[in-house]
């Protein structure tokens, strides 16, 4: 099993590409998993990426549970796409599809840059 790293303002999150990630893949765009893949990360909609990304940590936490190790709870698709700022996106995504794909990339770090941002005029 490939499993990956992403961590996202400071927790640690296993990410995996499961047979469960494959199925609902399957269930989501109504192909096989593999045109499904490659349809998301072509496409590159960020409603359908961050939706894949959840689904690979909910599988990733699951696989923790299930082999007994430590893990977080799976965070929401909704939390994911509220904690991601714009310049996580090439860093998130490659790291989607290098577990999904290739094999593992060693850890990706989503933080947010402040908690305390303001607007400016020139926003």
């Amino acid at each position: 099993m490939r499993i990956g790293n992403l961590t996202i303002n400071g927790v640690d999150y296993p990410i995996i590409f499961s047979t469960a990630v494959a199925i609902a893949l399957e269930d989501k765009t109504g192909k096989s998993a593999s045109e499904g893949l490659t349809e998301i990360f072509q496409k590159a909609q960020l409603k359908d990426l961050f939706w894949l990304i959840a689904e690979m940590i909910r599988a990733g936490c699951n696989y923790k549970r299930l082999m007994g190790e430590p893990h977080p709870d799976p965070i929401s698709f909704e939390d994911l796409a509220t904690l991601t700022a714009i310049s996580d996106y090439g860093d998130l995504f490659a790291g989607a599809m290098e577990v999904a794909t290739n094999g593992v990339r060693p850890e990706v770090i989503v933080e947010p840059e402040s908690k305390n941002l303001q607007a400016s005029p020139d926003d």
